[in-house]
């Protein structure tokens, strides 16, 4: 079986944010799957958050780490039959944070994770993020 690399790296350059695909390789999910699941990481960003972040990178942890975790993913959603894990790391820029002190502004951050889960036919979940 062919294996597919995946992973969003994003730099910044000036104000322009720039794509670019790099990152662990999956014979678990297809590249459709991969891109599902950073949306979704990507959705709650943009929408949930209440701070901006630029992008260095959010790329697929692999299929070894997303399998070991699968059971902590239904822990937290019994119906889960689907974990995937993204590791990212990202600047918050200078800006008035309100998120309850769970970060700093001006501060970049690494290694941040993200634990997401589906059931068979349903669409990725973020069930989890933190510091990895």
């Amino acid at each position: 079986m062919k294996t597919k690399t995946f992973g969003l790296v994003a730099l910044l350059a000036a104000s322009v944010l720039t794509l670019a695909w790099c990152g662990t390789a999956s014979e678990l999910y297809s590249e459709e799957d991969i891109l599902a699941a950073q949306d979704t990481i990507m959705n709650v960003i943009n929408n949930e958050w209440e701070i901006k972040v630029e992008w260095v990178e959010l790329a697929y942890a692999g299929d070894e780490v997303s399998a070991a975790n699968l059971e902590y993913c239904q822990d937290l959603n019994p119906e889960i039959t689907e974990c995937a894990v993204f590791t990212s790391s990202f600047h918050i820029p200078e800006q008035d944070i309100q998120m309850a002190g769970a970060f700093e502004s001006n501060a970049d951050i690494d290694e941040y994770g993200w634990y997401l889960g589906r059931a068979t036919t349903g669409e990725w979940e973020v069930l989890t993020n933190w510091f990895s």
